[in-house]
Protein backbone atom coordinates (compact mmCIF):
# COMPACT_ATOMS: atom_id res chain seq x y z
CA UNK A 1 0.00 0.00 0.00
CA UNK A 2 1.16 3.51 -0.81
CA UNK A 3 1.61 6.18 1.81
CA UNK A 4 -1.40 8.09 0.52
CA UNK A 5 -3.77 5.14 1.04
CA UNK A 6 -6.76 6.13 3.11
CA UNK A 7 -8.77 3.53 4.99
CA UNK A 8 -12.38 3.85 3.81
CA UNK A 9 -14.80 4.80 6.58
CA UNK A 10 -17.24 2.14 7.82
CA UNK A 11 -20.43 2.13 5.79
CA UNK A 12 -19.10 5.06 3.74
CA UNK A 13 -19.74 7.70 6.42
CA UNK A 14 -18.52 11.28 5.92
CA UNK A 15 -18.90 14.61 7.68
CA UNK A 16 -18.00 18.10 6.50
CA UNK A 17 -14.95 19.91 7.81
CA UNK A 18 -15.29 23.09 9.89
CA UNK A 19 -15.58 25.22 6.74
CA UNK A 20 -18.49 23.13 5.48
CA UNK A 21 -16.69 22.77 2.16
CA UNK A 22 -14.84 19.44 2.25
CA UNK A 23 -16.00 15.91 3.05
CA UNK A 24 -13.96 14.10 5.69
CA UNK A 25 -14.18 10.33 6.34
CA UNK A 26 -15.82 9.49 9.67
CA UNK A 27 -14.87 6.20 11.33
CA UNK A 28 -17.23 6.48 14.32
CA UNK A 29 -20.92 5.82 13.68
CA UNK A 30 -22.06 7.66 16.82
CA UNK A 31 -19.92 10.70 16.01
CA UNK A 32 -21.38 10.72 12.49
CA UNK A 33 -24.97 10.44 13.80
CA UNK A 34 -24.46 13.33 16.24
CA UNK A 35 -22.91 15.50 13.51
CA UNK A 36 -25.62 14.61 11.00
CA UNK A 37 -28.45 15.43 13.45
CA UNK A 38 -27.04 18.88 14.26
CA UNK A 39 -25.34 20.01 11.06
CA UNK A 40 -26.89 22.82 9.04
CA UNK A 41 -24.03 22.65 6.55
CA UNK A 42 -25.71 19.63 4.96
CA UNK A 43 -28.01 22.00 3.05
CA UNK A 44 -25.83 23.33 0.27
CA UNK A 45 -28.36 25.18 -1.92
CA UNK A 46 -32.12 25.72 -2.14
CA UNK A 47 -33.86 27.48 -5.01
CA UNK A 48 -37.59 28.06 -5.43
CA UNK A 49 -39.07 28.33 -8.92
CA UNK A 50 -42.54 28.97 -10.35
CA UNK A 51 -43.75 31.24 -7.54
CA UNK A 52 -42.32 28.87 -4.91
CA UNK A 53 -44.21 25.83 -6.22
CA UNK A 54 -41.01 24.04 -7.27
CA UNK A 55 -37.98 23.52 -5.00
CA UNK A 56 -34.51 22.58 -6.25
CA UNK A 57 -32.55 21.28 -3.27
CA UNK A 58 -28.91 20.22 -3.02
CA UNK A 59 -27.70 18.48 0.12
CA UNK A 60 -24.65 16.73 1.50
CA UNK A 61 -25.70 13.12 2.07
CA UNK A 62 -23.01 12.07 4.53
CA UNK A 63 -23.11 8.57 3.02
CA UNK A 64 -21.17 7.39 -0.01
CA UNK A 65 -23.66 6.57 -2.77
CA UNK A 66 -21.03 5.19 -5.13
CA UNK A 67 -21.92 1.54 -4.65
CA UNK A 68 -19.68 0.42 -7.51
CA UNK A 69 -16.44 1.62 -5.93
CA UNK A 70 -14.29 4.57 -6.87
CA UNK A 71 -14.46 8.13 -5.57
CA UNK A 72 -17.32 8.76 -3.14
CA UNK A 73 -20.58 10.34 -4.28
CA UNK A 74 -21.70 12.49 -1.37
CA UNK A 75 -24.00 15.26 -2.67
CA UNK A 76 -27.45 15.04 -4.25
CA UNK A 77 -29.75 17.46 -6.05
CA UNK A 78 -33.49 16.84 -6.24
CA UNK A 79 -36.49 18.75 -7.56
CA UNK A 80 -39.71 18.73 -5.51
CA UNK A 81 -43.23 20.00 -6.04
CA UNK A 82 -44.41 22.20 -3.16
CA UNK A 83 -48.13 22.13 -2.34
CA UNK A 84 -50.01 25.25 -1.26
CA UNK A 85 -49.83 24.14 2.38
CA UNK A 86 -46.03 23.91 2.12
CA UNK A 87 -45.87 20.11 2.01
CA UNK A 88 -43.39 18.75 -0.50
CA UNK A 89 -43.78 15.72 -2.70
CA UNK A 90 -41.62 14.19 -5.31
CA UNK A 91 -38.92 14.06 -6.32
CA UNK A 92 -39.90 15.20 -9.78
CA UNK A 93 -36.29 14.88 -10.88
CA UNK A 94 -32.99 13.98 -9.26
CA UNK A 95 -29.31 13.74 -10.02
CA UNK A 96 -27.03 11.98 -7.55
CA UNK A 97 -23.57 12.34 -8.94
CA UNK A 98 -21.49 14.91 -7.11
CA UNK A 99 -18.26 14.02 -5.35
CA UNK A 100 -17.30 17.56 -4.32
CA UNK A 101 -19.12 20.67 -3.13
CA UNK A 102 -18.07 22.50 -6.30
CA UNK A 103 -19.60 19.75 -8.45
CA UNK A 104 -22.73 19.85 -6.28
CA UNK A 105 -23.17 23.60 -6.78
CA UNK A 106 -22.70 23.22 -10.54
CA UNK A 107 -25.19 20.34 -10.51
CA UNK A 108 -27.66 22.53 -8.61
CA UNK A 109 -27.45 25.27 -11.25
CA UNK A 110 -27.83 22.73 -14.06
CA UNK A 111 -30.87 21.19 -12.34
CA UNK A 112 -32.42 24.67 -11.92
CA UNK A 113 -31.99 25.29 -15.64
CA UNK A 114 -33.45 21.87 -16.45
CA UNK A 115 -36.46 22.52 -14.18
CA UNK A 116 -37.01 25.98 -15.68
CA UNK A 117 -36.91 24.48 -19.19
CA UNK A 118 -39.44 21.82 -18.14
CA UNK A 119 -41.70 24.46 -16.62
CA UNK A 120 -41.54 26.63 -19.73
CA UNK A 121 -42.76 23.69 -21.80
CA UNK A 122 -45.53 22.76 -19.35
CA UNK A 123 -46.85 26.17 -18.39
CA UNK A 124 -48.11 28.37 -21.23
CA UNK A 125 -46.88 31.95 -21.29
CA UNK A 126 -49.17 34.39 -19.48
CA UNK A 127 -50.73 36.78 -22.04
CA UNK A 128 -50.10 39.81 -19.84
CA UNK A 129 -46.30 39.24 -19.75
Amino acid sequence: MGEDYEIPPPMGLYVLDASGEKAVPCHDVLEWARWYAKSRERWVARSFLDEERILVSTIFLGLDHNYMGGPPILWETMVFRVKEDGEMYGPLDSDCCAGTREQALAMHEAMKERAETMLAKLIPAKPWQ
